[in-house]
C-alpha cells in the first residue's frame, strides 16, 4: 500500500511540475518562444499618384547610373508612438506623412528608395518596391503611416534616397507626425537629415 502511494504522489509530483514549466512559457498569453521576424511590405501607400500631374512611377531600368550628377540618402526620424510624461504605461499611437518636395523651379528629380524601419533598425517597409517616382518641378509626393500601423515603435525612421540627372537644389523632406488623447491632440514634424552625399 505504501508502495502504491508513493507512486502516486511522484506521478502527481511530476504532472505540476510538467504544468509549472508549461506555465512559465507564457507570459501574460504570450509565448516566450522566439517568433521568426517579419517580413517588409509594402503597406506603405503612396498618396495620390493618379491624381497628382506632378509624380509619375517609372521602372528603376530607365535611370542611366552614368547621367546621374546629384545623389542624396536622407534619414528621417519618425514617431510611431510617444510615451507621456507621466510614466512608460501609456502609449500615445500617432499616423503620420512623409513629404518630400522638388525644390527645383526648372528640373525633375527622381526617388529611388523609401524604407521604413522599426525602433530596432529592422527593415519593415518598402514603399517603392520595384518603382521609382519622379517628381516634376516643385512637385511633392507622399507617403502615410496609419495610426493603427504600431510596426515602427517609438524610434521608427524612413531612409529616402534620391538622384537628379541635373544639379539641382536639395529637396525638403520632412515626417508630419498626428495623434490625440482625449481631449489633447498632438502635432509635429521632423526633418530628414542628409547622411550619405554625391555632387
Amino acid at each position: 500500500m505504501k508502495d502504491i502511494l508513493r507512486k502516486i504522489r511522484s506521478s502527481l509530483c511530476l504532472a505540476s511540475a510538467i504544468l509549472l514549466l508549461t506555465g512559465c512559457q507564457s507570459l501574460n498569453g504570450q509565448n516566450t518562444a522566439q517568433k521568426p521576424p517579419s517580413q517588409p511590405t509594402e503597406s506603405c501607400p503612396q498618396y495620390a499618384t493618379d491624381l497628382n500631374a506632378g509624380v509619375t512611377l517609372v521602372d528603376p531600368e530607365s535611370l542611366n547610373p552614368s547621367q546621374i550628377v546629384r545623389r542624396q540618402k536622407i534619414y528621417v526620424p519618425f514617431y510611431s508612438q510617444l510615451y507621456p510624461p507621466e510614466g512608460f504605461g501609456q502609449r500615445l499611437d500617432l499616423r503620420g506623412t512623409l513629404s518630400i518636395r522638388n525644390t527645383s523651379e526648372t528640373d525633375e528629380i527622381r526617388i529611388t528608395r523609401v524604407h521604413y524601419f522599426n525602433s530596432d533598425g529592422t527593415l519593415v517597409k518598402k514603399c517603392l518596391e520595384g518603382k521609382h517616382s519622379v517628381l516634376s518641378p516643385l512637385a511633392t509626393t507622399e507617403f502615410g503611416i496609419t495610426r493603427q500601423d504600431d510596426s515602427g515603435g517609438s524610434g521608427a525612421n524612413f531612409i529616402v534616397e534620391w538622384v537628379s540627372e541635373k544639379p539641382v537644389s536639395d529637396p525638403v523632406v520632412e515626417a508630419i507626425m498626428i495623434t490625440f488623447s482625449g481631449t489633447h491632440s498632438y502635432g509635429f514634424t521632423s526633418s530628414g537629415r542628409v547622411i550619405e552625399e554625391l555632387k
